[in-house]
């Protein structure tokens, strides 16, 4: 019964000290039992380190544990460990003793109301239990804390009480293992011949303080280092307070605890082994590494020592780091152009301490890799990665960009953190899970749940799933009970289409989510609510059901299968943890009724909450860990990164529950763990200090001069403690002109320099080493993947033959699928040939509106045609009756709720808009001899009536047919026969103008075309018109408008405009001499000819129109039989085709690279098609 203290600095060889004691202890013929306690981090390196020093490489009576595992490791034995709580349980347990008595939530205020109190409340009551602080004694300084402070402290005392209530001699917090395990400890018979050594802790909580002294009061001996100066005052007399600006003031004041807890207990206290050598083991060969040590380590009010003499400088060069000179560049200019000229500077062997500066946080990973990479290969296979570290204060929000940079580098690394549950899918769908019951299978929760990958559906078919939730807007726990859903429809459909396999496999898979989901959507409208434990068997049956731990298992083989043992290994930890949150949910909650978003709130929380570890790497790997988590095995060189002002030191987080003032007064009441972390800013240090010294051969200090806002950066106030240390040091700023170090780094550089002149030493280098190294195996096929930009011309190649030609063989083509390769050749490719679409919700609304006034107008239209009057005879009320017939019979053509509710939505709300625009068409009727013959008229298509298609020929093979669909066709009969006019509704003012037909103009008189020649031996055409479905505002400002009376008012709001031959203008309206008509846009002057820009224009211009159509439609039918798909978008006036082009980030335009077609030149004219008459105005 026997406690020795090892007292030293940073590198003096406390641990190996310990370690070669125990090694010592294994090679005695003795079968007593040998304990090393050390962080639980650290536990596994000092395993393989203890193996590796031990007799034959192995031991069996030795055993490296932490504190907790030491616990577990008795409790074990004794075969009877306690009924301990997850920490997520904590939480569920406080929500519990709250619900008893919620008087007490009074004291918290508005923090009681937040979300996420009882996590902070957890957290308070952990630390309490973690420093062994009973309900008595935080009763007791609350009462001597000033009245402000006092409420809160009491009430805290009372929850923590009731906890502990709670808790009773059945259960145990995970905070109270130790002193579960201090009860226990008489039963250990071996322990007290037992020999200790305790390694590696920077400081002990209380509950581990009292678990060393149990050990040391039984245990034959126990030997204890600590990290502190021996030379300190409050070494040489522990009654002496130590300094609080001291380094080692933590420490001190730990060795000075323990002292009294000792010498109180009457444990024997042997001499302190203080180590005290020259220079520290650990920086034998480093004599600059030894004096930023001793700097660190000088008190700071003492006097600065004078660094030891060194043939090394006191900051070695910044190797492959350093900006290199332009000036030298470019007298290098001169040399040949050959590889590097001269080697690199090899990293000095001692001395090796930098500090540098980069941009921003990326660039200090990349400048790491790349430094670790080139002093491997320098290194000549005497370093490997595992003699690196790269250290951050807090790893959280730098992980992610250390394994790209790592990536890009091939290095292999370990990242030693804890993995939050919050982000992996498993987290992801427990919540969407509870989102889905609690909004009613709502679009968006629905939607997250698919994107979890957690159901049991393939990849293609949650995707499908998606697609149709977003256009449908789908919702409802009916809806998705549905048997069928339109899956195949298109774009626009009015009905499910069950009529494929896969639809049905489908169907069958969605409806068997719905009743998985069962129990969980039954137990939320319980009344009264179900408790925790009927909560935890409907969550497992819907997890069992969905088949969720199948799922899982297979990611974790799949995982296995790759060797990413890491990743496979957290699959398993996260369902671990669910089965775990699962199990407190019916143990601790079992009584307590819950409502369903408590039920969320309590499972999220546990889930989200949950961090999940991995064991440190014993293969080659650099070691990525942030300072407090890992105990660094012995490395040799270090980087320290991310060593920012408001990085490190870490700043203060406020508590809610317990403000800094009110922390503050309780500790100064006594409760000194409850110190805000404000007044551990010194223990910052501290951990720079251990950060700092872990290195044995080189050390590199890096910060960011740049936010990943822009914003700029100062580095760390502790550098200041570095520089004073090493007056020499030298900061240096990071640069990119060294030599590459990796295949990717190689890639950089040459096509960073492909646009450098062609005298240029860089690109010249670049050019000769990807060269040389292009044939190599392990190196040349990756090379080629990474430069493939120098060839990059986003350039296509016209599809093969059978493909093109196959494209348009046995089917109509569309005048919207040939408008699309007028606009670009790539659009059509991916529209029509890929069947891509990029547009996965509802139908954007105008383009909605406009369908559904298509449809309800042709059923009013089409009542007026049926009416067996002429449709000029008609009164207002007909008309409206008719409106009001089609509304109903369009509401009555809609598929059931919930499909199409956008459609059925507008269906209702249009009805005021259209009752204007059937009135205006009736009144234009009136006043014309024109009426309708035809609405909704097909061509080229199958049906009964359909007309026949527009026939194309296009060089020598089969004829091509076009089909399309005509809004409306009108018809008057004069002298000269029947004359026909093409009406097409659009969803906004449309006018001809330019000299070229494409989009909506090329529609136009492509219908005009085809009526013309299905109708050629009845009527001749006599023009087509853009009728908007919506009022044209622009007019409102116009003089003429102005004067006009309120009908003539509406039928110019709605004017429609075109071409039309003016020998049928009389017949448009028939009242028109002089002026503007309402009725079209045609203005006659005083001597009856029209004005130049109206839509009125001679017969052979409407003729010219159509030659004109017909040559362009050929030419996109011939682009599209040669197979052309090349990105080359149609510009018309200064507006390219990419500006309403969905599929720009898969064509990838550049204006550099692809070609600009503009209209005039692209696209046939008059002149070309060999037409006649004059250009459009």
């Amino acid at each position: 019964m026997a406690v020795q203290f090892v007292l030293g600095r940073a590198g003096t060889g406390k641990t190996r000290r310990c370690l070669d004691a125990l090694a010592a202890e294994l090679a005695k013929p003795e079968d007593r039992r040998l304990l090393l306690l050390v962080p639980e981090q650290a536990s596994f390196q000092m395993e393989r380190a203890l193996a590796l020093r031990a007799p034959r490489h192995g031991y069996w009576r030795a055993e490296v544990l932490s504190f907790s595992r030491l616990a577990w490791r008795i409790f074990d034995e004794l075969g009877c460990g306690p009924d301990e709580l997850v920490p997520a349980a904590r939480e569920m347990a406080l929500r519990v003793v709250v619900r008893q008595s919620p008087a007490g939530m009074a004291a918290f205020g508005r923090a009681a109301r937040t979300r996420g109190f009882f996590a902070q409340l957890s957290r308070l009551i952990e630390a309490l239990l973690l420093d062994n602080v009973s309900p008595a004694a935080l009763r007791e300084a609350a009462g001597r804390a000033p009245p402000a402070v006092r409420a809160r402290g009491l009430a805290t005392a009372e929850l923590y009480e009731r906890f502990l209530a709670w808790l009773g001699p059945q259960r145990c917090d995970p905070a109270q293992r130790l002193e579960t395990l201090r009860v226990r400890l008489d039963e250990i018979n071996w322990l007290r011949d037992a020999s200790i050594w305790v390694d590696g802790f920077a400081g002990f909580t209380g509950q581990e303080l009292e678990t060393l002294l149990a050990l040391a009061r039984r245990a034959r001996e126990v030997t204890i280092t600590l990290l502190l100066d021996p030379a300190a005052p409050a070494v040489a007399n522990p009654r002496r307070p130590p300094d609080v600006l001291d380094l080692f003031h933590r420490t001190q004041v730990t060795y000075q605890r323990l002292l009294s807890m000792l010498r109180d207990a009457g444990v024997e206290l042997r001499a302190a082994i203080l180590l005290q050598p020259p220079t520290p083991p650990r920086f034998a060969q480093n004599a600059v590494l030894a004096q930023l040590e001793a700097g660190l380590a000088t008190p700071l009010t003492a006097a600065p020592s004078a660094p030891p003499p060194t043939s090394e400088p006191a900051a070695g060069g910044a190797v492959g780091m350093g900006r290199t000179s332009r000036a030298s560049g470019s007298r290098a200019e001169a040399a040949a152009p050959t590889l590097w000229d001269l080697p690199p500077p090899r990293p000095a062997p001692a001395g090796d301490v930098r500090i540098v500066a980069c941009q921003t946080r990326r660039d200090e990973v990349h400048q790491a890799a790349r430094y670790i990479r080139r002093v491997v290969i320098e290194s000549a296979g005497k370093l490997r990665f595992r003699d690196f570290a790269l250290i951050a204060r807090d790893l959280t929000p730098l992980a992610a960009l250390v394994a790209d940079v790592f990536a890009e580098y091939e290095i292999p690394f370990f990242v030693d953190r804890r993995r939050p549950l919050a982000a992996h899918a498993l987290g992801a769908f427990v919540q969407a899970l509870f989102e889905v019951v609690q909004s009613d299978f709502a679009a968006t929760a629905t939607i997250g749940w698919l994107q979890s990958g957690l159901l049991p559906l393939r990849r293609s078919q949650a995707e499908r799933l998606e697609n149709v939730i977003r256009r449908n807007e789908l919702a409802g726990l009916e809806t998705w009970r549905q048997p069928h859903w339109p899956y195949g429809g298109g774009r626009g459909s009015p009905r499910p289409r069950p009529d494929k396999p896969w639809t049905a496999r489908l169907d069958a898979a969605r409806v068997a989510i719905a009743a998985a989901a069962a129990p969980l959507v039954l137990a939320s409208h319980r009344a009264p609510p179900p408790t925790g434990s009927e909560w935890a068997v409907a969550l497992y049956a819907v997890l069992r059901a969905l088949r969720v731990g199948k799922r899982l298992a297979g990611w974790m083989r799949a995982a296995q299968q790759r060797s990413d043992w890491e990743t496979a290994e957290v699959h398993r930890l996260a369902w671990a943890a669910l089965c775990d949150a699962l199990d407190h949910l019916h143990d601790v909650l079992a009584g307590t009724p819950l409502e369903l978003s408590e039920c969320a709130e309590v499972v999220t929380a546990a889930l989200c909450e949950t961090t999940v570890g991995l064991s440190p790497p014993t293969l080659d790997q650099v070691l990525v860990s942030a300072i407090e988590r890992s105990r660094h095995p012995d490395i040799k060189y270090a980087w320290l990164f991310a060593f920012n002002d408001g990085v490190f030191p870490a700043p203060a987080v406020e508590e809610p529950i317990l403000s800094a003032a009110e922390r503050d007064a309780l500790a100064s009441a006594g409760l000194e763990g409850l110190r805000p972390r404000r007044h551990d800013l010194f223990a910052e240090r501290l951990l720079a200090y251990i950060a700092l010294t872990r290195p044995a051969h080189g050390l590199t200090i890096s910060y960011a001069t740049a936010g990943d806002d822009g914003q700029p950066q100062f580095p760390s106030p502790l550098l200041g403690d570095v520089k004073a240390a090493l007056p020499g040091v030298v900061e240096v700023v990071a640069g990119d002109d060294d030599p590459p170090v990796c295949v990717a780094e190689l890639a950089w550089g040459r096509v960073a320099t492909a646009c450098e002149a062609d005298g240029s030493l860089a690109r010249a280098r670049y050019s000769a080493l990807c060269g040389r190294l292009r044939d190599e195996p392990g190196v040349g096929p990756a090379l080629e993947r990474l430069v493939r930009g120098l060839t990059y011309t986003n350039r296509t190649v016209r599809l093969p033959e059978e493909l093109s030609a196959g494209g348009l063989r046995g089917r109509a083509v569309s005048v919207s699928e040939l408008n699309a390769y007028l606009r670009c050749p790539f659009q059509h490719f991916a529209r029509y040939r890929l069947k891509l679409d990029p547009l996965r919700g509802p139908d954007p609304l105008h383009l909605e509106q406009g369908r559904v006034g298509h449809e309800i107008l042709a059923g009013v239209v089409r009542r007026a045609m049926d009416a067996g009057r002429p449709v000029r005879e008609l009164s207002d009320e007909r008309w409206l009756k008719f409106l009001a017939e089609a509304i109903a019979e369009f509401k009555a053509e809609q598929p059931p709720a919930p499909f199409h509710a956008q459609t059925r939505f507008l269906g209702g709300v249009l009805e005021e808009f259209l009752r204007e625009l059937v009135l205006v068409h009736a009144e234009r009727w009136r006043r014309g001899d024109f009426a309708p013959v035809a609405v909704e008229q097909s061509f080229g298509g199958d049906g009964p009536n359909e007309w026949p298609a527009l026939e194309l020929q296009v060089g020598d093979g089969p004829p091509v047919r076009v089909r399309g669909r005509i809004d409306r066709i009108d018809a008057a009969d004069g002298p000269d026969g029947r004359r026909l006019l093409v009406y097409d509704y659009k969803s906004s003012l449309i006018r001809l103008r330019d000299a070229y037909l494409v989009d909506y103009p090329l529609q136009v008189f492509t219908y005009l075309l085809a009526v013309q020649q299905a109708q050629s031996s009845r009527a001749r055409v006599a023009g087509a018109l853009l009728a908007p479905l919506f009022p044209d505002l622009g007019i409102l400002v116009k003089a003429y408008f102005q004067k006009a009376d309120e009908r003539d008012r509406a039928l110019l709001l709605y004017r429609p405009r075109g071409r039309f031959d003016q020998a049928v203008a009389g017949w448009l309206d028939v009242n028109h001499e002089v002026g503007a008509s309402p009725v079209a846009a045609m203005a006659r002057k005083k001597d009856g000819d029209f004005y130049l820009r109206a839509d009125a224009r001679p017969a052979a211009e409407i003729e010219s129109r159509l030659t004109l159509a017909q040559r362009t439609l050929e030419q996109a039918v011939a682009g599209v039989r040669i197979g052309g798909v090349e990105v080359a978008p149609l510009r018309t006036g200064s507006a390219l085709a990419c500006k309403h082009c969905d599929f720009q980030p898969l064509c990838r335009f550049e204006a550099g690279r692809n070609t600009i077609r503009d209209a005039p030149q692209a696209l046939p004219t008059p002149s070309e098609a060999g037409c006649s008459g004059d250009e459009l105005p």
